[in-house]
């Protein structure tokens, strides 16, 4: 598989990781609001995050940092 380490700065100053580990799948560490670190990973078209609100919801503004 492609390893690939790239550092995306956004916006309000916060800063994520990319690993891209193949083709088909990403993971980015996201900065939550409280200190903690989530990761996102996108496999195809599929987004997920090791965050609560998303374990519960399925949904989460990590994720949409991640799309946007």
């Amino acid at each position: 598989p492609l390893h690939e380490i790239i550092d995306l700065a956004y916006l309000d100053g916060s800063v994520a990781n990319l690993q891209k580990v193949s083709s088909q799948t990403q993971s980015w560490v996201v900065a939550g609001s409280k200190g903690s670190s989530y990761t996102v990973t996108k496999e195809g078209n599929k987004y997920s995050c090791n965050c609560p609100g998303f374990t519960f919801r399925k949904h989460c503004k990590h994720v949409d940092s991640v799309k946007s």
